[in-house]
């Protein structure tokens, strides 16, 4: 009763500021300390115990699914939010374009605004999964996608200023996994050079032989020759 009234047509009010977003994250953090044998677990892990998702990152969610319902006309499209099949990357949203001579806070408003931020958060999510239709299939691909990515924001538990907690978690994972996979090159790398000198140890003491019967060969050849 509590968190539904926390979220009640947040994709309209979604807040930016990081006083705001504390003020509503205090509620759910308030209440999962108060379980009994999980006080000593900081609040991130309180939720993944919980299986419960950051009221920030529910927000974004319900920002992605209402645009999924613009695209397929299930409710109105007030504020001319429009898409574009690109091929080979899916189907995305346009972002409108900002004035980047208008005053700093005309500027800052316009980035927080609804077909901005809806539009940013819908081109993050896989391509496959912005290809559904169906509600019930979207939410549960769309669901399985958020899973994979942190729900943890970078300082202090909360977002900065302008920055998306989906964004943010997507970056995060694709960074690990270039690490890994630089990892994995540097370790190839250095087998390689070592089997490469394994190789250079085999061979040069055989090519020294092989030179010195060619030598050897060659001396025998021109004294039966004399």
């Amino acid at each position: 009763m509590v968190r539904s009234r926390l979220e009640y047509c947040c994709p309209l009010w979604d807040p930016q500021k990081v006083k705001d977003i504390k003020t509503l994250v205090s509620v759910q953090r308030t209440f999962t300390r108060r379980i009994n044998g999980r006080q000593h677990l900081d609040y991130w892990e309180r939720l993944k115990f919980l299986k419960l998702k950051s009221l920030q990152r529910r927000r974004e969610r319900y920002i992605i699914i209402y645009t999924l319902k613009i695209l397929n006309n299930l409710v109105p499209n007030d504020i001319n939010m429009t898409f574009h099949d690109t091929g080979r990357l899916g189907i995305k949203a346009n972002i409108p374009p900002i004035v980047k001579t208008s005053p700093q806070y005309i500027q800052t408003l316009a980035e927080n605004s609804f077909p901005v931020k809806a539009a940013k958060l819908w081109n993050i999510i896989p391509k496959d999964t912005r290809a559904i239709t169906v509600m019930d299939t979207f939410k549960s691909s769309f669901g399985s996608f958020l899973d994979k990515v942190p729900d943890k924001p970078p300082t202090l538990g909360y977002l900065q200023h302008l920055q998306h907690l989906i964004v943010f978690g997507i970056n995060q994972f694709y960074l690990r996994v270039r690490l890994i996979t630089c990892s994995y090159r540097m370790d190839l790398l250095i087998r390689c050079n070592l089997c490469l000198c394994d190789s250079i140890c085999i061979l040069f003491p055989l090519a020294t032989l092989l030179m010195c019967c060619s030598v050897q060969l060659l001396a025998y050849t021109t004294y039966c020759m004399m």
